[in-house]
């Protein structure tokens, strides 16, 4: 009998406490109808009236107030607190294509003119201070067939204002193509070019130019002026379609800093420690002008090998190369103009020195071997002058400097070149690329491009003709004979 208590005692508790068989309810909460304790009329054990277990009154299950499920005050569905969608900190929304190149950041795209075609740019941020951006497609047979990357200067399309701030642009290029690479900056209704070499490039404010297409000297960009919009163009060539494929990387605005790719520290990329774009040796020479005897100028570069070559002339013995540009050992090698090995040295290109101050060479024939003259420019070069060592004569008369320009025309020697540079377009006999292109700067600059591009000494010797000389035709100068400088 005592048993049998027992057990029923054992089953009025196990009833009582409900076990784990049924809840038990909360006699405050039964005027909601659910079963969680509250008074709040939802499922979960909290009192804000919503169905999550936060204590907010949103539905995300996060203890913010927003509807996003970040932790966070914004609606962006981010973890950050800026209000827009990327998940950076800061308030730019950066959809679709978009560039950040240094200082300049904003909305990107590709597109091509007149007949020409490129790739689309996926969706997404191109940061070039850690990746490429690139593009492939071709030109129809036109000057005005291009095809481009563009960007926005600045996120809502505003002018960028600060180029005061800097020294100019730099951007690493890698192209395979025949056609001329341009970067362009738009301003206003204005386009500022500049023809990109492969490698590394770093461009002052003033070398970008209004002449990209046109005849006449150009406008140079000034600092003050503002930047709407920045393009990588390829740029097409009348006399042929031709296909282009190129990346773009660490472009920006130029502080100085350095990442040039040489190992100064002065924002240019020749291995000097100035702050001019020069090929080598300092860059800031000044040239007084020199009262000497009137002139006149042309231009060649026939390939062939110079007279001073020969050691039977008189004075300085000046170096052949064989057909790679490297210098021959044999001073009795037969010029590759009458079928020999022997050429003009491509080393030999004029360059620039100084604000207006440039080294080159020339054929003359009142002076012996190795001697150098002054040339003081005259019209649209006054206040420019420049040093050449005689290296040559030629068919020409008194008071007559025949310069050594790459392009400048093969003359009464047309072979050699066809010798050195086969299949390559060099122009005319009579006054080469610049006679090919009516003088007109860009054209030359295309020209140029095409047609050394396995050649950087030809092809910046021919680009010189274009800018610092600005395809000035034949001026007349003024000369005298001054001691040798020690950069030629």
């Amino acid at each position: 009998m005592k048993r049998l208590l027992l057990i029923l005692m054992s089953s009025f508790l196990i009833l009582a406490c409900g076990g784990t068989e049924r809840a038990t309810i909360d006699e405050s909460d039964k005027s909601d109808g659910d079963s969680d304790g509250d008074s709040d009329g939802d499922s979960d054990s909290d009192s804000d009236g919503d169905g999550d277990s936060d204590s907010d009154s949103d539905t995300d299950g996060d203890s913010d107030s927003d509807s996003d499920t970040d932790g966070d005050s914004d609606t962006d569905g981010d973890s950050d607190a800026d209000g827009d969608s990327d998940g950076d900190s800061d308030d730019i929304d950066r959809d679709g294509v978009w560039i950040i190149a240094g200082k300049w950041d904003g909305p990107a795209r590709s597109n091509a003119t007149e007949g020409g075609n490129i790739s689309s740019l996926d969706e997404k941020v191109y940061d070039l201070s850690s990746t490429q951006v690139c593009a492939s497609g071709s030109a129809a047979a036109s000057y005005e067939s291009v095809g481009y990357i563009e960007m926005d200067a600045t996120p809502d399309g505003d002018s960028w204002d600060d180029a005061g701030s800097y020294k100019g642009v730099k951007a690493t290029l890698d192209a395979t193509t025949s056609l001329p690479m341009r970067l362009v900056l738009v301003s206003g209704s204005k386009d500022y070019c500049y023809t990109l070499s492969n490698g590394a490039n770093t461009i002052a404010w003033s070398d970008f130019n209004t002449e990209c297409w046109e005849t006449g000297n150009g406008e140079a960009f000034s600092a003050s002026a503002s930047i709407d919009k920045i393009k990588i163009q390829a740029a097409g060539d009348q006399n042929g379609a031709a296909n282009f494929e190129f990346c773009v990387e660490n472009m920006g605005p130029d502080d100085g800093s350095g990442g040039d790719g040489d190992s100064d520290s002065d924002g240019d990329s020749d291995s000097d420690v100035d702050v001019t774009d020069c090929d080598s040796g300092p860059c800031d020479v000044q040239l007084n002008p020199i009262n000497g005897q009137g002139g006149n100028t042309t231009r060649y570069w026939d390939c062939c090998k110079p007279s001073c070559g020969w050691r039977d002339k008189p004075g300085e013995d000046i170096q052949s190369c064989d057909m790679s540009g490297n210098p021959l050992g044999d001073w009795n090698a037969q010029s590759t103009c009458l079928g020999g090995p022997a050429t003009q040295c491509t080393y030999m290109y004029p360059r620039q020195v100084g604000p207006n101050a440039s080294y080159g060479y020339a054929a003359f024939n009142g002076s012996s071997c190795g001697e150098c003259y002054q040339l003081d420019f005259q019209g649209s070069l006054s206040g420019k002058h420049m040093i050449v060592k005689v290296i040559n004569i030629g068919d020409i008369g008194a008071n007559h400097f025949d310069l050594l320009i790459p392009g400048g025309g093969e003359g009464a020697f047309p072979d050699g070149c066809s010798q050195q540079f086969a299949g390559i377009d060099i122009g005319p006999d009579r006054g080469g690329i610049p006679t090919a292109c009516n003088n007109d700067p860009g054209c030359i600059r295309q020209k140029c491009e095409q047609a050394y591009a396995n050649w950087p000494d030809m092809k910046k010797g021919c680009l010189w003709y274009a800018n610092w000389f600005q395809s000035a035709d034949n001026p007349n100068m003024t000369y005298a004979k001054v001691p040798c400088p020690s950069g030629i």
